[in-house]
């Protein structure tokens, strides 16, 4: 059997002249990247700030400090979740859920729900908080149900 000829082809694109299209694409294509790690870099939360813990824990009793006379202005009246917060009972449920206790807790799991819950009500006279009010309202409520605040 006589022997065949076998021939390779290689291919020369790579090789081929200076494409200014391509380099510019690659350029842009870089450009992004480098725009993109930036500003992961720039937003991302790895400052080397420390928190101090006297300084922590001055804040959130700045905090219940000011939420406690709002919670007791708005919240814990007789008028809306009863004196104490107990709720207002109506036959066998609330009228006014409690703002103390196993019900409140297993409503309201976290400050966020309570805070779209106060904004989502129409009374006028929440309506008339800011939010830094509520927030620390919120925060008073939450440490009479033994909830421990932490700060981020």
């Amino acid at each position: 059997m006589p022997c065949q000829r076998v021939s390779f082809q290689i291919d020369t694109y790579p090789l081929r002249s200076y494409n200014p299209f391509m380099i510019r694409r690659a350029t842009l294509v870089v450009m992004i990247a480098l725009v993109y790690i930036l500003i992961t870099i720039v937003c991302s939360d790895t400052g080397t700030t420390t928190s101090n813990t006297s300084e922590t824990t001055a804040s959130v009793n700045n905090q219940l400090e000011s939420g406690a006379p709002t919670y007791a202005q708005t919240c814990s009246t007789s008028t809306c979740h009863g004196a104490q917060g107990e709720g207002i009972r109506s036959d066998n449920s609330f009228k006014a859920w409690p703002l103390v206790g196993a019900e409140f807790q297993s409503r309201h799991p976290n400050a966020q729900i309570v805070f779209d819950v106060v904004r989502s009500g129409g009374e006028r006279n929440l309506l008339a908080l800011t939010d830094q009010q509520i927030y620390d309202a919120i925060a008073y409520e939450l440490s009479r149900n033994q909830i421990v605040l932490k700060t981020r």
